[in-house]
């Protein structure tokens, strides 16, 4: 009987993983209530985001539990992040909207602390397939809303038919496509069904993106795919390391000064102007109004809630945030905030950078890709610190487990464990 039971306890686990990836990435419930994309001032919450959210995190809770003494481990060993986090706490003390702040800050908390669940309860192998179960039901979900539901599958109305599958804007459709496709190349897995999951999952991610029209998805999922073989050099002994990154780095310098020279042309054929879409005259009218509060910034979601219509009426239009991750970053929590961030990304990303060289599986890139993406996509969206938010869940988790994963390794010899494949869910221990 104690068996059936764990299984039973693992697989209500994953599913509210599963069910969590789901609603931090605003998929399915987000289009089907706002098809039209209509743009909500920042203080705006409705009810039935409020009960997915206590659903969600509810749920989560209730796992979360009992890994409470792991967790709280991993916050003592995370010091920058949990700075960070506190800064957007205190941050309610100078914003010119406290009570929004506190409020969004707590719930930006709540979403850190699954952050830090996930990376210390499942491994980032186990984080891969989990996460590949999510987008391959958003891959079926956005092919049956294109094929059969096109009102909510299609972009009729703005963007004149571009694909947007079961979340509410084309450009939210290929970012997550590209993490789909990165997952999917970078999943390993050994039997036949599991090799026909991954490459169908990869194929189908591959023609949603393609159908997204996502300039952005596009860029960024070929630098991703050109940084794969660069980071199998990190392999390398430092001699020849030193000959082959002289080399690349050569390469990539020539290949950037003569897309710079010719600006104009690359952008004419991506579809875009110098303005990239307006973001640029926002990105200079956030800086611009934002410059008083330079250093400790407007307090956490604090600078739109108090700007927002001074920046409308300045650009023409009604962003919802700045389309640049740093930008609002800095707004929101200043200079303080921002360094805090570069300097908890530098200690990720050294730690990436360990255990991709430490092994020598593609899985041990994955990491590092996710990191990647998450700063590229930040160049021209905004997800960092965003409650509810899945890239700041991924952010977080890759910051507790790459971290967890490098002391097992000074610590331990892990045993071989069985291979989970896409299709099969495996047991795992039961937690204490």
């Amino acid at each position: 009987m104690r068996p059936q039971i764990e299984r039973m306890y693992f697989a209500i686990e994953k599913l509210v993983v599963v069910s969590a990836f789901l609603y931090f990435m605003q998929a399915i419930i987000t289009v089907l209530t706002n098809p039209a994309h209509v743009t909500q001032n920042a203080q705006y919450s409705d009810r039935l985001g409020l009960i997915q959210l206590f659903l969600v995190y509810g749920a989560a809770t209730i796992f979360m539990l009992p890994k409470r003494v792991r967790i709280l481990q991993a916050f003592e060993e995370n010091p920058v992040l949990c700075c960070l986090l506190g800064l957007a706490l205190v941050s309610c003390v100078w914003s010119p909207t406290p009570l929004f702040t506190l409020r969004r800050a707590i719930i930006l908390l709540v979403t850190s602390a699954f952050g830090f669940y996930l990376g210390t309860r499942f491994e980032i192998r186990r984080q891969m397939r989990l996460l590949a179960h999510s987008l391959g039901f958003c891959i079926v979900l956005s092919v049956i809303f294109i094929v059969a539901l096109p009102r909510y599958g299609v972009d009729l109305a703005i963007f004149r038919g571009a694909w947007r599958g079961v979340f509410y804007q084309k450009n939210v459709l290929g970012s997550y496509m590209t993490v789909a496709g990165i997952t999917f190349l970078c999943v390993h897995t050994r039997s036949l069904a599991g090799l026909l999951v991954k490459y169908v999952g990869l194929a189908f991610s591959v023609l949603l993106l393609t159908g997204a029209r996502a300039v952005g998805a596009y860029v960024v999922t070929a630098i991703l795919i050109l940084l794969i073989p660069f980071f199998r050099l990190l392999r390398l002994n430092w001699k020849k390391l030193m000959v082959v990154g002289t080399a690349a780095l050569t390469i990539l310098g020539l290949a950037v000064a003569y897309v710079v020279s010719n600006a104009d042309a690359f952008l004419q054929l991506l579809g875009k102007d110098s303005t990239f879409t307006a973001r640029v005259p926002l990105w200079e009218t956030v800086l611009t109004v934002s410059s008083s509060h330079r250093w400790w910034g407007y307090g956490f979601e604090g600078f739109w809630a108090a700007n927002e219509r001074a920046v409308w009426s300045m650009v023409l239009w009604k962003p919802a945030r700045s389309h640049n991750g740093f930008i609002d970053l800095l707004a929101d929590l200043g200079w303080l905030g921002l360094g805090l961030f570069a300097l908890n990304t530098a200690i990720v990303a050294r730690r990436c950078l360990k255990l991709v060289t430490h092994e020598q599986t593609l899985e041990s890139q994955w990491p590092l890709l996710m990191l990647s993406l998450v700063l590229l996509y930040n160049v021209f969206e905004s997800n960092l610190m965003i409650e509810n938010n899945f890239l700041w869940v991924l952010y977080v988790a890759i910051t507790v487990s790459t971290q967890r994963a490098l002391s097992l390794s000074r610590t331990t010899v892990p045993l071989a464990e069985p291979e989970e494949e896409l299709l099969v869910a495996g047991c795992e221990p039961c937690p204490q």
